[in-house]
């Protein structure tokens, strides 16, 4: 409203003022009277005052606007930080919070009701709390010799018998063969390159998965670290 009232007034004001030069001209040739000229010269007057006035009113809207848009930059800014801070509640929130890699039973804690343990303090990363047996994931390691392993494939079928459930064969397949014997993931691996010329026949650790079709009731009663024997189907 401003630009469009101010466009209008520069131009009654550029209009007013050629006819106050026409009149100022007319008076030093007494064709007219001094109360006409006063009257145009008035006229010219309260239009430039308008006009000036108007322009101060755009600065100031102008400034009034800057300032909003500085306040809106101050209030983005403060929006950003409360946001940041919620996040980061959040994520301390979260770290209260111990969920567990797997489903499955807690078998050992290694931290027991009535131990000393303070408000406030703090676990540290990788420190053991509870030991969680996976229920929802059943595999068997079987080492075997690495003259055994020859005709091996993965995805031959196996049937495993366990010691602590008799008169029960449980089918599995070879999922996957190591590509290292088991000593060499030990803290001192064999090396026959020092003067042992004694050959040590290794083991090589394959893993076999239980058949998806093995009964519920015949899984649940398997435990971790039992011992079975496999025997591998050709």
């Amino acid at each position: 409203m401003t630009e469009s009232a101010l466009a209008e007034v520069e131009a009654l004001l550029r209009n007013a003022k050629r006819d106050l030069d026409r009149y100022s001209a007319l008076l030093q040739q007494d064709a007219v009277t001094q109360q006409q000229y006063d009257a145009v010269e008035t006229n010219y007057l309260a239009l430039e005052a308008k006009r000036n006035t108007l322009v101060r009113q755009k600065y100031s809207t102008g400034f009034v606007a800057q300032q909003q848009r500085h306040r809106l930059g101050q209030n983005d800014a403060g929006i950003e930080l409360a946001e940041a801070a919620v996040s980061l509640a959040e994520l301390n929130l979260s770290y209260t919070v111990i969920l567990a890699p797997c489903d499955g039973f807690a078998s050992r804690r290694n931290i027991q009701p009535g131990q000393l343990i303070q408000p406030g303090q703090l676990i540290q990363p990788g420190q053991t709390i509870v030991s969680v047996v996976d229920t929802g994931d059943t595999w068997v390691i079987a080492n075997y010799k690495e003259t055994q392993t020859v005709r091996m494939t993965v995805g031959d079928s196996v049937i495993i018998e366990v010691d602590a459930v008799p008169n029960v064969k449980y089918m599995g397949v070879i999922e996957a063969i190591s590509n290292a014997t088991g000593a060499k993931y030990s803290p001192m691996p064999q090396d026959n390159s020092t003067g042992n010329f004694v050959k040590v026949e290794q083991r090589i650790p394959v893993k076999i998965r239980f058949a998806s079709d093995t009964p519920e009731n015949e899984m649940a009663r398997l435990r971790s670290g039992m011992n079975v024997e496999c025997n591998v189907v050709k």
